[in-house]
């Protein structure tokens, strides 16, 4: 080995051994070296170890300290070279900017560099980060390539919300592509464009142009940003407009940014909206922090009151990242067509600009008159917002509302509700509320009361408590004596999406129903509960009950736009309907059973329908004219828009055993079938009408409403003995058959009976008592003369025509034929006679006494309460 060797193998071999310990030892000897070059207060630390990895190198993890907190730290760093560039990477980049502001200022009287100058001083090269995290905007975190070349730098960052590439040559730099998608899952803002820099940094770029396209409520949006020198343009349009959506000159100098004559205008509205914008930003290149912002935006309705302004005044004050602090109030009149609204809300907007804060200072109220829902008069309206407090989380504070409306017709109503709102948006936070309320419904002469309490808490809303009701309610002949809802168990919808559900208990309750007619509905009770999803999708069941009448089972669905049901009336003694009759008509009920079924439908589009069917069955009755035996029919029926359809497949058949009266009536039938109210298109059928009276039978083939002819009312072989016997006459008697035929007029307005007419069925008897003709022939010689042929008559024909009017006048004309048999002789009788008289009181004084024997009978048979009372004692 010459010595040259050995001299270069001297140096060679302790240098490499040197290096290789310095390399080895970065960790422990870097750190000290560099603190000299960084600020004070703040210290760097290296972890790990250098070492060759697949054609590169790993470096230890860096982390810089200040103070308490962690201002950078890099990890998974490694170092290689390819494609005449150093390729640096890292796994995870962690800087926090709140850290770093700890970091004092450097006092260097240095000039600050030009943007040239620090682009010569960065090496050409890649950098890659997998994750770059910017604290405390930590959502925002994603990975950044930043290549350097040629004095040209690229650089694209990609996070779940925010996508850029851009490109700066020299002072140009091309944005290529931005798009950020807000919070909460709006659409995505994109801009495009080029911007010329300043040759100083920190000072305001010379030029650009940037385009950007957004939405805003599902409207698509173009943006435009220019700018020469220390003014520029925003503008905001729609595709289709003409003109701009929204317009803002600006100016800037170093102390102040600002515009001035901005518009904005709103076309989309149930009314166009349009108005003014005003801003100055003083400070503004100090950074948001020492940034003063001041100015208004006005908005121009018009509508209900005249023309409306509402001003937004902003300032003076400042947004920050940490801590804002800017004054609001918006004072003014918005009108709409209908409503008019007045405003006076002074307030601070305060926090993290990406977290504000609208908190409602004292004197706070937003007041409402004019029309709502076509139907109310809205006198006032009063919302005060003194102590309320708006942002992200949500509501916070006294929530409370007034509101007084009056319709002329229907009446005066106050509602008022107050409560308390804890970080509240729909389905999160909570919000307990009470309401109470009172007002006069003037066409049911009703006070009207209500009260309660609530919340809703996350997805929960609860009706706690629920009272609300009238003193009475007056419709047509029909007064409801303090009807009544309560909730019996409260109201709960869980509004979850996966699992929804709705559960309640209500009563309804109601003094006796008082008819104008006489009747009554005894207190009336009536549970129901609810079960379902949602208001607008629920299953109910109910029980009403009213007295003795009930319980009538009802079960059913509203499913938000149809209430739809069935209804059930178990058989029930008939009695339990007699409070329903009126006290004069003096019935009692004194046997039989009925049962009913009903299922029924409501919309707003297709009213009110049901359908079903009502049976009686062995149903008695008394009165003072007429006791029921034997009664029973089943009635199908149908209800739609207002009209009874009764038998709608076959006629209603309605039989009765017997009515017993002074005449004595048996085996009655008849057959009903159609429509009420009735018309000429859907007519009411009364046919098959049959009934034995006095050994023979009245029937009716058919009564047609509305009339188009006369209703026939035939009698057929009648035994005149045993209704002449029936009447009671005392004197006189008859004996034999008779027919007739008699035409009905129902709506006739001057005839009941039109052209009727009567005659034998065969030979007729007249006897008249002996004492009568006696006393009448002691009395008077010559009347008795007269009527001495009346003793006793022997009849061959016997014919009459009548006519009764609608006010009850009866007019008979009748012919007789026969022989009169008096003092051992015969003789021809040729009888002529017109009759007159008011059949209706003609027959209340028949009625006299079989009214008196009615009566006794049924006292003797059903004792008064106060009797059965006094036997008890």
């Amino acid at each position: 080995m010459t010595d040259k060797r050995r001299v270069a193998l001297a140096i060679i071999v302790p240098g490499l051994l040197i290096t290789g310990l310095a390399v080895s030892a970065i960790d422990v000897w870097l750190p000290p070296l560099v603190q000299h070059w960084l600020p004070e207060g703040t210290r760097l630390s290296l972890s790990g170890h250098i070492r060759p990895h697949a054609g590169r190198l790993s470096l230890p993890g860096i982390a810089l300290q200040a103070g308490n907190c962690q201002a950078l730290s890099v990890s998974g760093l490694s170092v290689g070279y390819r494609d005449h560039l150093w390729q640096w990477h890292a796994s995870d980049v962690q800087l926090d900017t709140d850290c770093l502001a700890t970091i004092p200022s450097s006092s260097s009287t240095t000039p600050e560099k030009t943007l040239a100058e620090w682009q010569a001083l960065l090496p050409a090269g890649h950098w890659q980060a997998d994750k770059l995290e910017i604290l405390p905007r930590g959502q925002y975190a994603g990975s950044m390539s930043l290549t350097n070349q040629h004095q040209r730098q690229s650089l694209t960052y990609n996070s779940r919300d925010i996508q850029l590439s851009a490109v700066l040559d020299g002072r140009t730099l091309n944005l290529e592509r931005l798009q950020f998608t807000p919070p909460g899952g709006a659409p995505p803002l994109t801009l495009q464009g080029s911007v010329g820099l300043a040759p100083e940094i920190g000072q305001w770029p010379e030029q650009g142009r940037l385009h950007g396209q957004l939405s805003l409520t599902g409207m698509p949006l173009t943006l435009n940003l220019h700018w020469q020198q220390q003014q520029g343009m925003l503008t905001v349009l729609t595709p289709e407009s003409t003109a701009p959506l929204l317009q803002l000159p600006w100016t800037a100098t170093p102390q102040q940014l600002e515009i001035q004559q901005g518009k904005w205008q709103w076309p989309f509205a149930s009314q166009p909206l349009q108005g003014g914008i005003a801003l100055q930003v003083t400070h503004w290149r100090e950074g948001p922090e020492k940034s003063v912002i001041s100015g208004r935006l006005n908005a121009l309705t018009s509508g209900h009151g005249g023309k409306g302004n509402v001003v937004l005044s902003v300032g003076p004050g400042k947004l920050s990242l940490t801590d804002s602090a800017l004054p609001l109030r918006l004072t003014g009149t918005a009108n709409s067509p209908d409503l008019q609204f007045f405003a006076g809300l002074p307030a601070q907007l305060t926090g993290p600009l990406t977290g504000p804060e609208i908190r409602f200072l004292s004197g706070s109220l937003l007041r409402m008159r004019g029309q709502l829902l076509n139907t109310f008069q809205v006198d006032e309206a009063r919302w005060p917002l003194a102590g309320v407090r708006l942002s992200v989380a949500g509501i916070n504070g006294p929530l409370q509302a007034i509101l007084q409306v009056h319709n002329r017709n229907s009446g005066r109503y106050r509602l008022q509700l107050a409560g308390q709102a804890r970080d509240f948006w729909p389905d999160q936070g909570q919000w307990q509320w009470r309401y109470w309320g009172s007002g006069d419904l003037f066409p049911l002469k009703a006070a009207w009361d209500l009260q309660g309490t609530g919340d809703w808490q996350g997805q929960q809303i609860t009706l706690k408590t629920l009272s609300t009701g009238f003193n009475q309610l007056r419709y047509g002949g029909v007064r409801v004596v303090s009807p009544r809802l309560r909730l019996t168990s409260p109201l709960v919808w869980a509004r979850q999406a996966d699992a929804p559900k709705l559960t309640a208990a209500f009563a309804l309750t109601a003094g006796n129903t008082l008819f104008s007619y006489g009747g009554r509905l005894p207190a009336l009770h009536l549970p129901f509960s609810v079960s379902g999803t949602s208001p607008r999708d629920f299953l109910y069941q109910a029980r009403l009950s009213a007295g003795k009448l009930g319980p009538l089972a009802l079960r059913g669905r509203w499913d938000g736009e149809r209430l739809r049901g069935e209804a059930w009336w178990a058989t029930q003694p008939l009695s339990v309907v007699e409070p329903l009759l009126p006290p004069d008509m003096k019935m009692k009920i004194t046997g039989g059973n009925m049962r009913a079924q009903v299922a029924f439908s409501a919309s707003a589009a297709s009213g009110f329908r049901a359908g079903g069917h009502w049976v009686i069955t062995d149903g008695s009755a008394w009165m003072p004219d007429n006791q029921i035996q034997g009664a029973a029919f089943s009635l199908p029926f149908r209800y739609q828009q207002q009209r009874w359809q009764l038998g709608y497949r076959q006629p209603v058949r309605l039989t009765i055993g017997r009515i017993v009266n002074q005449i004595g009536l048996s085996g009655v039938t008849a057959s009903l079938q159609g429509f009420y109210p009735w018309s000429q298109k859907k007519p009411l059928r009364l046919s098959d009408v049959s009934l034995s009276v006095s050994g023979g039978r009245l029937s009716l083939a058919e009564l047609r409403l509305p009339q188009r002819q006369a209703a026939l009312l035939k009698a057929d072989k009648i035994n005149l003995s045993r209704l002449i016997t029936a009447l009671h006459p005392g004197k006189i008697a008859m004996s034999g058959l008779v027919s007739g035929e008699l035409p009905l007029w129902v709506s006739d307005p001057h005839f009941i009976i039109r052209d009727g007419w009567v005659s034998n069925d065969g030979p007729l008897t007249l006897r008249v008592d002996k004492d009568m003709i006696d006393s009448i022939t002691s009395n008077n010689m010559a009347a008795g003369v007269a009527i001495d042929w009346l003793r006793y008559m022997e009849i061959g024909r016997a014919q009459a025509t009548l006519q009764l009017s609608s006010d009850g006048e009866l007019m008979m004309k009748s012919t007789v034929q026969g022989t009169s048999r008096f003092s051992n002789h015969d003789q021809r009788v040729n009888l002529n006679y017109t009759h007159q008289e008011n059949i209706f009181r003609l027959w209340e004084s028949l009625n006299f006494g079989s009214n008196l024997e009615s009566l006794l009978s049924q006292q003797l048979k059903y004792p008064r309460a106060e009797g059965n009372n006094n036997e008890k004692r």
